[in-house]
């Protein structure tokens, strides 16, 4: 939706005209309704990857072409987009290739992450993926991330296009904040 909203040729009001039917079984509609009529425009928040499928269904959303009733922001095309993040992202734990996500994913026009691993290479399912979420091949459709380090991404760069996630893991996090806690203790 901050793509949408940020576009040169997109106004914050048609943000306002986004299809949101899907919301008034809920008893808190009137409510937000009200509110969302008052505040007018509002930046919108967005996720790093979609965790929740069901929600992340219920959020998807056509984005209308040039022409037609929303104008299309450059590099837009039109389609389905998932409207609750800029990129969806399917990890370890969601990356089943006849799961929900997979399918799901295959059929919105959003950046697609993946997390790699060696696993994906053991059991030979990361080109299977690969040929199922991006079969045209559209460059920056799909971002592959490694987490096994540097040394071991040459099996991808012959084929891909990757990135190494810098992020910490869980025990480097806790040794990096004690470490960040000493030192500033003894300030």
């Amino acid at each position: 939706m901050r793509g949408l909203q940020m576009a040169d040729d997109f106004g914050a009001s048609t943000v306002g005209d986004l299809d949101l039917d899907f919301l008034k079984p809920s008893p808190h509609y009137a409510a937000w309704s009200k509110a969302a009529d008052k505040a007018k425009a509002a930046a919108a928040a967005t996720k790093p990857g979609a965790m929740q499928l069901d929600l992340e269904e219920a959020l998807t959303r056509p984005v209308a072409g040039e022409g037609q009733q929303m104008p299309q922001p450059r590099g837009r095309r039109k389609g389905h987009y998932n409207l609750s993040a800029h990129m969806v992202w399917i990890g370890d734990r969601t990356r089943q290739l006849l799961g929900g996500r997979a399918e799901s994913f295959r059929g919105v026009l959003n950046p697609i992450v993946r997390q790699v691993d060696e696993l994906c290479f053991e059991r030979g399912e990361l080109k299977e993926l690969c040929a199922i979420l991006n079969p045209d091949k559209v460059e920056g459709r799909l971002v592959l991330i490694t987490r096994y380090g540097a040394e071991k991404e040459d099996m991808l760069t012959r084929q891909y296009d990757t990135y190494c996630d810098p992020r910490l893991n869980y025990a480097q996090s806790i040794e990096a904040s004690l470490v960040i806690a000493n030192a500033l203790g003894a300030r």
